[in-house]
């Protein structure tokens, strides 16, 4: 499948496919090469890029409060863990993000 969408950074890739329900956003870890995690499905192939273009600063926000990435969640050595969903809600910010975690 030709991604419509793709961005590499220092430990992982995104993409963006259409998928059966309009187009999901997805990441591939290559400190953790295995299949892809599908991190949410848009309606709209603009809105999954413009999260694709977001990912990348919540995503290093949260790996520096030490998060790694397990599916579709967030996970603190401590056992606490928060929904890879939160980062996509409208209007989530950094400092909102910040004070999930």
């Amino acid at each position: 499948m030709n991604p419509l969408y793709h961005s590499y950074h220092s430990s992982y890739e995104l993409t963006v496919c259409k998928s059966a329900g309009g187009y999901m956003l997805q990441f591939e870890s290559y400190r953790q090469p295995g299949a892809p995690i599908s991190l949410h499905e848009f309606a709209r192939e603009e809105d999954a890029a413009a999260a694709a273009k977001r990912f990348p600063e919540l995503y290093q926000q949260a790996e520096l409060q030490g998060y790694t990435l397990k599916g579709p969640f967030f996970v603190h050595s401590t056992g606490k863990s928060v929904h890879v969903s939160f980062v996509f809600e409208p209007g989530m910010t950094l400092n909102r993000f910040r004070e999930l975690l």
